[in-house]
């Protein structure tokens, strides 16, 4: 609602500062831009509804807000704003209470609490499906070190399947533990951090399997992951090898559920969230430039477990 229009002084110097503060604390772009217009809506209800003073807002008036905003008509698709705008806007009056009490010395009690979304169809592994997936592969053969690095991989640094195939040995950093994301989506690079035992697995891997592939191959390809002859794995390979494992193991709540190689992306980041993770730094893990993206994996983060 950059139209908006605030006539309060102290108000619009509240969104300029505000705007000002997420920058210089390393906010991504995304946030810089967007958080500063969702206060600015919540500073023009204030007005609307008389209250001159940002020291006045409280749990009641806040939660006033987020009802009209819920009921509010979505005038590019028509029906309501949908549940993850209307969360965006909570994710920002968090951050802008944050400002208020390290900046402005103003305390704001609020427990604002996200709307619960539709349920997506995508299924979410358990921690406890991945300890005991990842647990049950046999690891005596170079095939199976390899499904056990593939599948810690993709759900440690929560790679997309692209990222995945197109990694190289030298993008992982084993001394920094650190995986280097080269020209990710939207052609971006990232440093990812992982796991001493995330980074012990890749190296057993790369030790046990790659180096055996490696020598019985005339020309190797770079990427991490190859196969006996040395060529990149492809998606299809990804899959199957997940596939091997799942039903091989003794998880027996794999069996009904779907497993893609995005589930594992999709699993690390709800885990994350649950696990007290900001948003904004989660985006940054998954290598997204806007947030609305990362909100979709909040459906099943604040659902009760």
């Amino acid at each position: 609602m950059k139209t908006l229009h605030l006539n309060n002084p102290k108000y619009i110097l509240f969104e300029i500062s505000y705007k000002e503060w997420l920058q210089n604390q390393g906010y991504s772009k995304s946030a810089i831009e967007g958080y500063p217009t969702r206060i600015r809506e919540l500073l023009h209800h204030l007005e609307t509804k008389g209250i001159i003073t940002i020291a006045s807002l409280n749990q009641a008036t806040l939660e006033g807000f987020i009802k009209e905003l819920s009921s509010r008509e979505n005038k590019n698709y028509g029906g309501g704003l949908s549940s993850s705008y209307v969360n965006m806007t909570i994710n920002a009056i968090h951050k802008f209470i944050e400002y208020l009490k390290l900046t402005k010395g103003i305390t704001i009690n609020s427990k604002l609490k996200r709307l619960k979304q539709e349920q997506s169809q995508r299924d979410i592994i358990t921690e406890e499906e991945i300890i005991q997936l990842i647990d049950s592969i046999d690891t005596f053969s170079p095939v199976g070190k390899q499904q056990k690095a593939i599948i810690a991989t993709l759900y440690g640094a929560g790679l997309r399947k692209s990222e995945l195939e197109n990694l190289k040995l030298e993008d992982v950093s084993f001394k920094k533990k650190i995986i280097h994301v080269v020209k990710g989506k939207g052609n971006k690079d990232r440093l990812v951090p992982i796991t001493e035992n995330l980074t012990k697995i890749i190296k057993e891997y790369v030790t046990d399997c790659r180096d055996y592939f490696e020598d019985n191959s005339e020309n190797t390809a770079p990427n991490l992951f190859i196969d006996i002859n040395g060529k990149k794995l492809l998606e299809s390979s990804y899959y199957g090898a997940i596939q091997e494992a799942i039903m091989n193991s003794v998880v027996d709540s794999f069996r009904t559920k779907k497993v893609s190689l995005h589930t594992f992306r999709h699993s690390v980041a709800t885990h994350l969230l649950r696990a007290g993770m900001d948003i904004e730094d989660l985006a940054l893990f998954l290598g997204h430039t806007s947030l609305n993206s990362t909100m979709i994996y909040t459906i099943h983060a604040y659902e009760p477990q």
